[in-house]
């Protein structure tokens, strides 16, 4: 409930004066409705209260204060389960990868472990709500020391690293080159073309599959690097590709 409800404007504002309650200082400038710092302009005369909100988009409202149905708040209550059930079962998973040797890369140390450090790289994006990356994740951990034995032109093998894109951004500098379009999704990183990740678009997702992919490009080299995709997108809730 909300108590203000019926209350009209200017009652609000004598109530925030008598009181000196804390209100945003962007009304003292001409704001009358603040909403986010990109799209919120200082509303011109006949527009009303709210007609510097979203200038420019066909917004009205941020979506908290559209109405629900029963059928929307049943999804939202079932996604809210999914997901923590994801991040419940990816506790486990962590602890799985860091026993096979598996790194974890976050958007704070993706910059050093994924674009600087030395050696190849395959690198899973997931999401812990994905039952296909569930499924998948055992494979994956039994391709690490498979992994290592593959050279280029020296002992360094290949590291294998999953990151969570469903929590973790890639850096604005390097996020068209990780172009996703669903969970799970792998890009195995030159040492000599890191700017430039080879998409996994292979269609076995076994420990021979993968590892036939590493093998193939590693032997290639940079020549089987792509030259630098568009812009970067991430997939929404609910779009999976295995």
């Amino acid at each position: 409930m909300n108590p203000l409800i019926n209350w009209p404007f200017d009652d609000v504002w004598q109530h925030i004066r008598s009181n000196n309650l804390p209100y945003n200082a962007l009304h003292d400038q001409g704001y009358s409705s603040v909403g986010d710092m990109v799209t919120t302009e200082k509303p011109v005369e006949g527009e009303g209260e709210r007609g510097g909100r979203w200038k420019g988009s066909s917004k009205s409202e941020c979506g908290m204060h559209v109405a629900q149905d029963a059928n929307t708040l049943y999804d939202v209550a079932k996604l809210a389960n999914r997901v923590r059930a994801g991040y419940t079962w990816d506790l486990k998973a962590r602890e799985r990868a860091d026993a096979a040797g598996v790194l974890t890369v976050t958007e704070e140390n993706f910059e050093q472990l994924v674009m600087k450090d030395e050696g190849h790289i395959l690198l899973e994006m997931y999401a812990p709500w994905c039952p296909h990356c569930q499924d998948f994740e055992p494979s994956y951990n039994k391709v690490v020391p498979e992994a290592r034995k593959v050279t280029q032109d020296g002992p360094e093998g290949v590291r294998l690293a999953r990151m969570d894109r469903w929590q973790n951004k890639v850096p604005a500098t390097v996020g068209s080159a990780f172009e996703m379009s669903g969970f799970p999704t792998m890009f195995l990183v030159l040492k000599d073309c890191r700017d430039r990740p080879i998409l996994y678009d292979d269609k076995g997702h076994t420990v021979g599959d993968v590892m036939t992919f590493i093998r193939r490009h590693v032997r290639a080299g940079c020549k089987s690097a792509p030259a630098p995709p568009g812009p970067a997108h991430v997939p929404e809730e609910g779009k999976q590709e295995l």
